[in-house]
């Protein structure tokens, strides 16, 4: 701390004379006719150097008198390099620089800037977007093969981050909020994830500790950038899955640009791997329009749109599934009839107005609506049969059907309807001064919600989760209400960002975030602040600290209980974050390589308890809770193979949670024997003892997952290319339907897939053809051959309960997709 006192003195000290022996170079660094934020701009070997601001625009004090080499650099872009003659002391001199794209680089920067080393967001490529193999197909799907991210469900874009759960993560494209269905319950019912990834231009995700110009959830954002076009471009796939397409342009002067894209996705091919047999008719498409306009050099007008239309239609016939151990090896047959018919309606309007008034100040102003309508329409019966399978080896049965524990029928049936609207206004604004940004902004949000509830599950006397009764049919399950909530938010933030420049290179970031509820009347205060350090040391590192309050206010699913009702006096959850992080850049193999590190705990306050089902989350509606969270992060990433962006991501986690009223007793007989119901044959009780279970792990409880993503070709055969990704994850915490979080203690396997796709490259822009037919106006062309789950391993996403007639429980698990071949072709024009 003694280093910053004596760096602050020295420079008060040595300011006036220091500014008659230097001269300013300022000027804008662009990328066409878009600004480039956060490039590096330096005096080559010194310690000069400076970033650009939002609106891409730069001042760097040089030694006067001589004369001098500047440098500009950033990710995804080829350096920038120009002379400028000796200047006289204190004259200033215009630059305008122009970055061209690197074709070349792939994946996150490689070099300590300090843009990157200052912020807890990790930029990602969206060029490993289109390499990366995965059934789902969504951008989020990167996501899971970083560090601290966790999803055991390929079918779904859904993630957790460091123990949250899915509904702790924001997402904004351009600055809008992204908001998903409410309804959805499992990965194939789930349609196209918002960002599409053919627009995109940044992205950039922070796994904790973030700034507090983003809002208010506990866990991570992800924010993505869409690009103002150039010139005209487009892109266009189609495979067994889908297809989509997308154009791009602007107009001769450019002050108008636009992005068109649709999609299509049809994924009955993947679905017909599962273990339930049927007709699958998923349909989902959406178009999408990110549109600009230039209304004078300072000021410029934005359109987002978004139209989803998510139909998911299923008549299933029949289902087997095995499952237990040698020593007891069961079977779990169903036959169908009835269907199955969801469907959402999404759209996204949302307008900007960008002013800068100045050089040094960004104004924007937002209007936002997210609509969606969701309907929810499940009328199916089931006969189902539980038998032992022979699995003696020397046994002729083996293989085959031992004897049968139970038969029955059940009945599901649902009759959902869910209208949301969220509406909000917003201002952010941008100041910068010398050394200091300034950023604040102010939100007012409107929701209005309905929810119409009709489900029930009827089971037959066999004992398949009924209670018997001789005069009245008992359903073990019904739901039934009609519910409304409309409601008003006011939040905003002030955030400074503050740097200096010597021997080593410091940045306090610190800021503070406030929110108001009218529904529980609670008013929130979050501090937030970030440390960075890139000390002067032989080799290149950089260290950060982060703390902060991440309060969430409920929204709508946890405010729901389990019976339907809703709690409006449920007040936020919080989250107290403690990172610390470093950078270490690095040659192997005479390459770039950079090793990321990241340790944190969480402390976790008024929780709301829930439980998982697949992707659907079922809250108690309760801030009945306290837990945390801690655990370390790493990841590796390098040209492992030479020209091709590999890495590789370990991650420990450990959280639990302590609910405040869920204490229990034990039963005994009068001979001292712990009462289990069902299995005691004297029930009778004679004493009790309470239990108080303390901390129980929460449901995103995975200790250990490790993501690859791995890229290689044939060195030969350069347009044959391969990579590979590979996710391994810990089993998850689970138990039986009781509501009853203690007994969440079970685990289930562990969730392991390896996907790996090659690409035939028929043409790509590095290669001069004849300006001749159809490829004249094609710049790249490949095709994909993709392999799901190449090594045919059973995954498990969630369980069902069944119950023989002895009324003892069996888990049974529900498997996700299987080994399957996808093929697709992709065109760049």
């Amino acid at each position: 701390m003694y280093k910053i006192f004596a760096f602050v003195f020295a420079f008060v000290f040595c300011a006036t004379a220091m500014a008659q022996n230097t001269a300013t170079v300022y000027g804008v660094v662009r990328n066409g006719n878009t600004r480039i934020a956060d490039a590096l701009v330096g005096v080559e070997g010194t310690a000069l150097s400076t970033t650009t601001n939002v609106n891409g625009y730069f001042e760097l004090q040089i030694p006067s008198s001589t004369k001098t080499k500047i440098a500009i650099q950033l990710l995804g872009y080829k350096p920038y390099n120009i002379t400028i003659n000796a200047l006289q002391p204190n004259e200033r001199k215009q630059l305008e620089a122009t970055l061209e794209p690197d074709v070349k680089d792939l994946g996150e920067a490689l070099i300590i800037d300090k843009g990157q080393a200052r912020s807890t967001l990790t930029r990602i490529d969206p060029k490993t977007i289109r390499v990366l193999v995965n059934p789902n197909g969504s951008l989020e799907s990167i996501l899971k093969t970083l560090p601290g991210v966790v999803s055991n469900n390929e079918l779904s874009s859904t993630y957790s981050v460091r123990g949250g759960s899915f509904d702790e993560n924001l997402v904004y494209v351009n600055d809008i909020e992204v908001y998903r269905p409410f309804l959805v319950r499992s990965g194939q019912q789930e349609g196209l994830s918002f960002a599409y990834s053919n627009m995109v231009s940044n992205i950039q995700f922070s796994a904790g500790g973030f700034d507090a110009k983003y809002g208010d959830k506990m866990s991570s954002v992800l924010d993505i950038k869409y690009r103002k076009a150039t010139t005209f471009a487009g892109s266009a796939s189609a495979g067994i899955l889908g297809g989509n397409l997308h154009v791009e342009g602007c107009s001769k002067n450019h002050r108008f640009t636009y992005q068109l894209g649709a999609r299509h996705k049809q994924n009955s091919y993947l679905l017909k791997t599962l273990e339930t047999k049927g007709d699958y008719k998923p349909r989902f498409t959406d178009v999408q329009t990110y549109l600009t306009y230039d209304v004078t050099e300072n000021f410029e007008l934005a359109f987002l749109g978004n139209l989803a239309q998510n139909n998911y239609l299923f008549t299933p016939t029949t289902r087997t599934t095995n499952f237990g151990t040698l020593q007891q090896f069961l079977r779990f047959t169903v036959y169908y009839d009835g269907q199955e018919k969801n469907e959402y309606t999404t759209s996204t309007a949302a307008l900007t107005a960008t002013y800068n008034p100045n050089k040094n100040t960004k104004l924007k102003f937002i209007s936002s609506n997210f609509n969606t309508v969701e309907e929810e329409n499940n009328n199916t019966q089931g006969q189902y049969s539980i038998d032992e399978v022979e699995t003696s080896p020397g046994s002729s049965n083996l293989g085959n059907v031992k004897f049968n524990r139970g038969i029955g029928t059940f009945l599901n049936h649902t009759r959902n309807q869910l209208n949301a609207r969220v509406t909000y206004v917003e201002h952010k604004g941008t100041h910068t001064h010398k050394r200091m940004e300034h950023l604040w902004g102010i939100r007012l949000q409107q929701e209005n919600i309905t929810d119409h509830i009709s489900e029930w599950q009827y089971n037959d006397s066999s004992g398949y989760l009924i209670p018997y009764s001789t005069n009245v049919v008992q359903l073990p399950y019904v739901l039934k209400s009609d519910l409304k909530l409309q409601s008003t938010r006011i939040s905003g933030y002030y955030q400074n960002k503050f740097n200096t420049n010597d021997s080593s290179i410091y940045g306090l970031s610190t800021g503070v975030r406030f929110s108001y509820w009218d529904v529980n009347k609670q008013l929130l205060i979050s501090p937030r602040a970030t440390l960075s350090i890139i000390p002067k040391w032989e080799k290149n590192f950089a260290f950060r600290i982060s703390s902060g309050v991440y309060n969430q206010p409920p929204f709508y699913r946890e405010m729901r209980n389990f019976k339907g009702q809703l709690n409006t006096s449920l007040k936020a959850q919080q989250s107290i974050h403690f990172v610390g992080a470093m950078d270490h850049v690095f040659k192997l193999w005479k390459r770039p390589f950079k090793l990321t590190t990241e340790a944190y705990y969480k402390i976790l306050n008024n929780l709301v308890p829930y439980e998982v089902d697949n992707v659907r989350l079922r809250y108690f509606a309760t801030n009945n809770s306290k837990g945390y969270a801690y655990g370390a992060d790493a990841k590796l990433n390098g040209e492992f193979v030479k020209n091709a962006e590999s890495w590789f991501s370990l991650s420990y986690l450990k959280t639990a949670e302590n609910l405040t009223d869920d204490s229990y007793y034990n039963y005994y007989n009068k001979s001292g024997e712990k009462i289990f119901t069902g299995y005691t044959f004297d029930d009778v009780k004679a004493d009790s003892i309470q239990q108080i279970p303390g901390y129980i792990r929460r449901p995103t409880d995975q200790r250990i997952t490790l993501g690859i993503f791995f890229q290689d070709y044939i060195e030969r055969f350069p347009w044959i290319k391969m990579n590979l990704n590979l996710i391994y994850g810990s089993g998850m915490p689970y138990g039986p339907p009781t509501q009853k979080k203690y007994q969440q203690v079970l685990s289930m396997r562990p969730y392991r897939r390896v996907d790996i796709g090659t690409a035939f490259m028929i043409k790509d822009d590095s290669k001069e053809y004849k300006n001749t037919g159809a490829l004249r106006f094609i710049k790249g062309m490949w095709i994909n051959v993709d392999v799901f789950n190449v090594l045919g391993l059973e995954n498990e996403v969630s369980i069902t309960w069944i119950k023989d007639i002895s009324n003892h429980l069996y888990p049974v698990p529900n498997n996700l997709s299987a080994r399957l071949v996808n093929f697709k072709l992709s065109v760049v024009f």
